[in-house]
């Protein structure tokens, strides 16, 4: 289970001193423009909505180049992170950041539920867009048009136009670095959008075949059943 340590809120313009941690560190800034430095490794700028990770044990400085604001929590988690300090982005993290910081103050009787769902959420998008980060640039252009574009029907080779490569070139490249072709991994992720909409009684299957970028819910549910070994409404029964 991750386990969170501290967590604070950083406003001013006053440099903060080098110190280290015994646990990994998440640095979110809000406002402001801050430098890091770290021991062998070129500074490191964050900027809103950037979010920093530190490594367990590492000395780091922070050095506010204008007023800024920052959240930051200590945490620990039992499969381990990275070894190495690294900038991200993504417009979630801050509203993640800001529960975790706001839960930590809390005395609300859920309390610890409440932060162990918040860090693991944190962990799975760091952990994304760090994946994501050491793509080749097509290949992580490519990827984010089909997640984002999964209701909108795309196809791969729509996202391979997008990319500048050929469908043919396009899917192998996809598949070395994910292991499987982008009509699987579109197909994957349109029936894992689809059983997290099945969860809601109200919406009937033919919006929820269309938000899934399928033409209508028989498609939906032959696709459904050949990954589930279910209908789309058995499947619903279960929940």
């Amino acid at each position: 289970m991750v386990e969170l340590h501290f967590a604070g809120f950083y406003e001013g313009s006053q440099s903060v001193d080098w110190h280290q941690h015994e646990t990994g560190e998440f640095v979110y800034q809000q406002c402001g423009v801050c430098r890091h430095r770290l021991p062998n490794a070129p500074e490191m700028e964050t900027r809103p909505g950037d979010l920093l990770y530190i490594p367990a044990g590492m000395p780091h400085h922070q050095t506010s180049v204008e007023y800024a604001e920052t959240i930051y929590v200590g945490f620990s988690a039992p499969h381990g992170t990275a070894a190495e300090a690294s900038v991200l982005s993504d417009p979630f993290t801050g509203k993640w950041m800001v529960l975790l910081h706001e839960a930590w103050l809390s005395s609300h009787p859920a309390r610890l539920p409440m932060l162990t769902a918040a860090m693991e959420m944190l962990l799975a998008l760091w952990c994304r867009e760090e994946t994501e980060h050491a793509l080749p640039p097509n290949l992580r252009t490519a990827k984010r048009c089909m997640d984002e574009r999964l209701g909108q029907g795309i196809t791969p080779v729509e996202a391979a136009r997008r990319c500048g490569m050929s469908p043919s070139y396009f899917s192998a490249r996809f598949r070395e670095f994910f292991g499987e072709t982008p009509i699987q991994y579109l197909t994957r992720k349109r029936l894992e959008l689809a059983a997290r909409l099945l969860a809601n009684p109200y919406t009937d299957l033919e919006r929820i075949a269309r938000q899934c970028g399928y033409r209508d819910a028989n498609y939906l549910a032959r696709r459904f059943r050949a990954a589930h070994g279910c209908s789309p409404s058995e499947y619903r029964k279960g929940l």
